[in-house]
Order: C-alpha cells, then structure tokens, then sequence
C-alpha cells in the first residue's frame, strides 16, 4: 500500500477489526483521528423532499466499501417474493444491511444508492420504504429502470457506496 502522506496526505496505518463471524480483516484508518464529514450539495432543493441529494462531497474519509447489487434473494442465493416488488424491496435492503454489517458498517454509512428495477412506477410507489429505512441518512442516488435483473424472478437491486 502506498503511503498517501509522501504525496502531502494524510498517513495510514493499518488496523484490525473481526469480521461477524470472528476472523479479523485489515483496513486503513486515518492517523490524525479525522471524521468523516458529508457535504450535502443540492444546487436546487427539490431533491431533499425526497430523501437523497444530488451529490454529497465527502471529506475526511477512512473506510469505503462499494458494494455489489443486492436484490431479494436468501441465503442460498435463492430468489424469494417473486412478483412482490415491496417485499423484494425490504428484503433487498435486509440483505445490504448485512453486507454493511460485515464491514462493520450501517445504511447510515451509505454515501450512494443505485436502484436497478425492471417495475419504475412500482418502485416510486415504495421509495418511501427506502428512505424510511435510512431514517433520515440522505445520500446521492441514481434509479434505473431494466428490462432484466439477475435471475427472472428479479424486480429491484440496490447498489451502494458507503465510507466512514
């Protein structure tokens, strides 16, 4: 790993922290103890009622991790709540909650949210189940709508970048 404080950043140091299931994994921490600080940028404010900005400028940074889509799928990987887009929905974010966890992370930790859907009109019909979620953790988002996801069974995916 490069040291960023050669080039005038901040210096690193490695530390340890164990996974849910107890094994340890490294990650950079920034020495001089600097919080990580959200920047809401919203040129207009319309996005703000919604629930996301339309870009977050983050400073002080420590940990990111950019996640895969998650969708509705169990443990085995097994899609559940096939043609149920707001159960797809809670269970989509069960499973990015997990993920976050794993890092020791939250969705309040969450800086952007990319939701796939193959249902629009459905999913803006449930945004409020996202945002509700977060609990008033705003972050820049993008929504697409897909004439597939993973598996046929699939209606919505969320992609996410979360940083502490």
């Amino acid at each position: 790993m490069t040291d960023p404080s050669a080039a005038g950043g901040a210096a690193l140091t490695a530390s340890v922290l164990p996974r849910a299931d107890g094994t340890p994994f490294a990650f950079d921490t920034n020495t001089q103890g600097v919080a990580m600080e959200r920047i809401a940028i919203n040129p207009t404010s319309f996005s703000v009622g919604l629930g996301f900005d339309q870009a977050l400028l983050i400073t002080g940074r420590r940990r990111e991790l950019i996640c895969s889509a998650q969708d509705s799928v169990d443990e085995t990987g097994t899609p559940v709540h096939p043609g149920d887009l707001a159960a797809q929905l809670a269970k989509s974010l069960d499973n990015l909650e997990a993920v976050l966890a794993e890092a020791q992370m939250a969705l309040s930790d969450v800086v952007r949210l990319n939701i796939f859907t193959t249902e629009l009109s459905t999913l803006f019909r449930h945004f409020s189940a996202i945002t509700d979620r977060f609990n008033g953790s705003r972050f820049a988002t993008t929504v697409l709508g897909v004439p597939s996801l993973a598996g046929p069974d699939l209606m919505v995916a969320l992609e996410a970048t979360a940083m502490d």
